[in-house]
């Protein structure tokens, strides 16, 4: 276990928070950013053709539409309910497992920093897809009649993949943080201490199935608002949850390149001795 020193806020030492994060993410994270910009500077859509009697494009559109979850809220919500997930776990879950504030701060950058990559990643895929693929959505009629702008095209969802994205690797961070970050070792527990961890791991879940909920949520509402085909939303959920796992499988084995030499040292005795 870490010996718990200096852990106040004005404690942390923001250039070694900065100094150990893994800047070759951050640079592949920028190249991201940046291929989202491209293939819409230097091509435009792709356009399906279609018949004018189709059933799957004939879905009604109205005037003035406004989705039934703003469009702030599939990046917006996730985003701020994996940061602070990441900083619970970090600052007070896993408190122990830090020699200092410094080493806690850097885990959780590490993560967030890790998490925003896998959500930029995600929405590389879906924007070239639908660039690429360029499938009429269900209100395709009623919204063109039938003149065709750049906003009617989709195959998979981007809301949806965002929204899955981020709540599966926070929900994977989730049960690594609360349930397999430390060895096992059988303790006799009295009964309130048993119940208050029990309630712990309860709340875990309960959160889990929160985030996972409003993910579904959103996906939901872009089939019945006639934005996409129940195909394109479960496309999307999938896209979104595998690059999620992808990211947080690779970044727990990795967080400890945050941690300074001494606590690295720790972590791999107890390792050993749990083997």
């Amino acid at each position: 276990m870490a010996i718990k020193t200096q852990w106040k806020l004005k404690d942390i030492q923001w250039r070694e928070v900065f100094k150990r994060q893994d800047y070759a993410t951050l640079l592949l994270t920028a190249c991201f950013i940046v291929g989202l910009v491209i293939p819409y500077a230097i091509s435009d859509p792709r356009t399906s053709a279609y018949i004018i009697y189709d059933a799957t494009i004939s879905n009604a559109g109205y005037d003035n539409f406004k989705p039934s979850v703003p469009n702030f809220v599939p990046v917006l919500v996730p985003l701020l309910t994996f940061a602070i997930t990441v900083v619970v776990g970090e600052l007070i879950s896993s408190k122990s497992q830090h020699n200092t504030v410094t080493e806690a701060v850097a885990s959780a950058l590490f993560f967030v920093l890790d998490g925003i990559q896998s959500f930029v990643c995600g929405l590389l895929v879906v924007q070239i897809t639908k660039l690429v693929v360029g499938r009429t959505r269900p209100d395709f009629l009623a919204r063109c009649n039938p003149i065709i702008p750049g906003n009617i095209t989709i195959t998979i969802g981007g809301h949806t993949s965002t929204a899955f994205n981020l709540t599966v690797y926070t929900s994977a961070y989730l049960i690594w943080c609360w349930h397999m970050r430390l060895s096992w070792t059988p303790v006799h527990l009295s009964m309130k201490q048993q119940f208050l961890l029990d309630l712990r791991n309860v709340a875990a879940k309960l959160w889990m199935l929160v985030l996972l909920g409003v993910a579904w949520g959103i996906a939901i509402s872009r089939i019945i608002d006639n934005q996409h085909h129940p195909s394109d939303v479960i496309g999307g959920a999938l896209i979104g949850i595998c690059i999620a796992l992808i990211y947080v499988l690779r970044a727990i084995p990795r967080y400890k390149r945050v941690l300074s030499p001494e606590v690295k040292s720790a972590q791999g005795d107890l390792d050993e001795m749990s083997v």
